[in-house]
C-alpha cells in the first residue's frame, strides 16, 4: 500500500478507510493529536504529474513572490 500512495500524483482525490486512534507519544507539528491507521486506500481521480501551480505557489506571501520577481 505505501508504494502504492507514494506513486500518486500531489492533487490526487483519494478514498482512505482507516482507524482513528490516539498515538503513544505525541504528534509535534499537528492541529489534532490522533492519527489514521490507514486499512484501505483508494484513488478516486488521478492529479497531472505536472500542474499549472502547484501547493508551494500558492502558499506564498505577496513578499516572497516580489522578491522572486526582483531576482530574475
Amino acid at each position: 500500500m505505501v508504494k502504492f500512495a507514494t506513486v500518486l500524483s500531489r492533487e490526487s482525490i483519494v478514498d482512505i478507510e482507516g482507524v482513528v486512534s490516539v498515538p503513544s507519544t505525541p504528534i509535534k507539528f499537528a492541529t489534532q493529536q490522533v492519527e489514521v491507521q490507514v486499512r484501505k486506500l483508494h484513488c478516486v481521480s488521478r492529479a497531472v504529474r505536472i500542474l499549472p501551480i502547484n501547493i508551494e505557489d500558492a502558499a506564498r506571501s505577496e513578499l516572497e513572490i516580489e522578491n522572486a520577481l526582483q531576482v530574475c
